[in-house]
């Protein structure tokens, strides 16, 4: 019987991941990353769900609803004032977890932030976003999405 459970969990597993497969779930998170590299708040908003949800290392931490991606991109912007922060830039890789179960996906996504303080450039490495998607009429939409620093 625990040969069997083991088996079906593998299963179970496997067809998760084939699913996953879709680089179309990816569009949205890339879509978001780049708005937000070339300072356009919408073309980032386009890739956001109406109910987003956001969870980052600045103040306030956590921003949701309908003006969610919105809210966090003027923060966002506020903090790098704030922290003489300029040219900032993420850039992701390959997603290292990705899962699609019809209308709702989950990737893991390796990303490195760089910018500069005054004169000096910095790069903050190993960082993940971690994306929850949703499909809706118009494709995938980012539901959430949280920055974890290594």
């Amino acid at each position: 019987m625990r040969k069997i459970v083991l088996a079906s969990a593998f299963l179970m597993a496997a067809n998760l991941s084939n699913a996953a497969e879709s680089p179309d779930v990816m569009v949205p998170v890339h879509q978001f990353f780049d708005s937000l590299n070339k300072g356009d708040m919408d073309g980032a908003m386009k890739s956001c769900s109406s109910n987003a949800a956001i969870i980052d290392e600045f103040s306030p931490f956590f921003w949701q609803g309908a003006t969610a991606c919105k809210d966090w991109f003027t923060d966002f912007r506020a903090f790098s004032k704030k922290n003489s922060l300029t040219f900032e830039k993420v850039t992701l890789g390959k997603a290292t977890q990705s899962m699609v179960d019809g209308d709702h996906a989950y990737v893991v996504v390796p990303a490195t932030f760089a910018f500069k303080i005054g004169n000096k450039h910095q790069v903050e490495k190993g960082s993940k976003v971690t994306a929850a998607l949703t499909k809706g009429a118009d494709g995938w939409a980012v539901a959430s999405w949280t920055w974890t620093t290594k």
